[in-house]
């Protein structure tokens, strides 16, 4: 007897699984429409295609032979970006958030960063972006509207070898 209720609970566990799967695959995502003023004109897009994405772009490359990696990178001005951001964050024209627990840093916090040892301005090497990506299928238009971007520098060890990347900050954009 204790056997056919076993085979009962697990009969009853298996269509629950099933229906919470099926409900899993019939979901549907959301359109959503927003406005956005781009240029001088309106553009309304009707679907999100991301909300939100997030995703890494090298803006450094190591290996100068590489030719690939330089051709992409032949239109980065890494150092000038990268000095534009600080300035605005020592401004107060944008804020600067600890990368992991998202709170807001202070200029001293972002000197003290600046001041440790393995850090340098030099060393970022990676930019990642927080994104929402439209699409306005009428127009045929793809917008991207940047939420934040994260700068990180390379750690290497005595030996010149690279351990990972170390995020700096992060600074939010088109948010007050």
């Amino acid at each position: 007897m204790k056997k056919y209720y076993l085979y009962i609970i697990l009969l009853l566990l298996l269509f629950l699984n099933s229906c919470f799967n099926i409900k899993l695959r019939n979901k549907t995502t959301t359109q959503t429409t927003r406005t956005l003023v781009h240029s001088d004109q309106t553009l309304s897009f009707d679907d999100i295609i991301a909300d939100t994405i997030i995703y890494s772009v090298k803006i450094y490359n190591a290996h100068p032979e590489d030719e690939w990696e330089s051709w992409k990178l032949r239109n980065m001005n890494r150092f000038e970006f990268i000095n534009e951001v600080f300035n605005r964050v020592y401004s107060g024209e944008i804020k600067a958030y600890d990368y992991f627990n998202d709170v807001l840093l202070t200029i001293d916090n972002i000197k003290k960063i600046e001041q440790e040892a393995d850090y340098s301005r030099a060393k970022i090497e990676e930019l990642q972006f927080e994104e929402i990506w439209f699409f306005s299928g009428d127009k045929k238009h793809f917008h991207k509207e940047v939420l934040s971007i994260v700068l990180a520098y390379g750690v290497y060890n005595e030996y010149g070898v690279h351990l990972g990347l170390k995020p700096v900050f992060k600074v939010k954009l088109n948010k007050e």
